[in-house]
C-alpha cells in the first residue's frame, strides 16, 4: 500500500489546526471517496471538507464573511442561521472544488478563470445556487489535480 499526502494537504491540515485554536465549532461538512480499479490494483482518493465557525473578532484576519483553503472552509459565526448562510457556504464549497480541480494552479488561474464571482454580476444573496453558475467549475470529466489523501493498493502487495 502507498499513501500520498501532498504539500497542499499538509498545509490544509496546518490551516485547519490553526483555525481550530480559534474556532467555535468544527464539523465534517462532507466526505467523498473515489476509487479506481485497474489491472495493477486499486486507488482511493479521500477528500474530507471541513467547516469551521469562528467568532467575528477572530475572523477579522481573514476578511469577508468566509474563506476557503484546500479542504477547509472558515465562516464567521454571525452567518449561522443568517438568510445568506447557504449562499456563503455554497460559495466556499465552489472554492474547495476549485482547489481539488486545479491544485496549486488555483492561484495563477485567478488571472484567466472566474475563480471569484465576476465583478459585473450583482450578488443575489437569496439565490444560493448563484455561485455554481457564476464561478468557474471544472467541466464534466475533468481530472482533479489534488486529493487530500490517496491510497494505492497494488496487486503485487507493494
Amino acid at each position: 500500500m502507498r499513501i500520498e499526502l501532498s504539500l497542499l494537504s499538509v498545509l490544509s491540515v496546518a490551516f485547519l489546526l490553526m483555525v481550530c485554536m480559534v474556532g467555535n465549532e468544527i464539523t465534517l461538512d462532507s466526505l467523498s471517496v473515489d476509487f479506481a480499479l485497474s489491472s495493477s490494483g486499486m486507488t482511493l482518493d479521500i477528500n474530507p471538507t471541513w467547516l469551521v465557525w469562528v467568532s467575528q473578532e477572530r475572523a477579522a484576519a481573514y476578511g469577508g464573511n468566509a474563506v476557503a483553503y484546500g479542504n477547509v472552509m472558515v465562516v464567521r459565526e454571525h452567518m449561522r442561521c443568517d438568510p445568506y448562510e447557504e449562499y456563503v457556504i455554497n460559495h466556499e464549497l465552489m472554492h474547495v472544488d476549485q482547489f481539488r480541480a486545479l491544485g496549486w494552479l488555483v492561484y495563477p488561474a485567478r488571472y484567466v478563470l472566474a475563480i471569484e464571482q465576476p465583478k459585473g454580476i450583482t450578488t443575489d444573496w437569496n439565490d444560493p445556487t448563484q455561485p455554481s453558475r457564476t464561478m468557474w467549475a471544472p467541466p464534466d470529466g475533468w481530472e482533479d489535480q489534488w486529493s487530500f489523501i490517496t491510497l494505492t493498493f497494488d496487486r503485487e502487495g507493494t
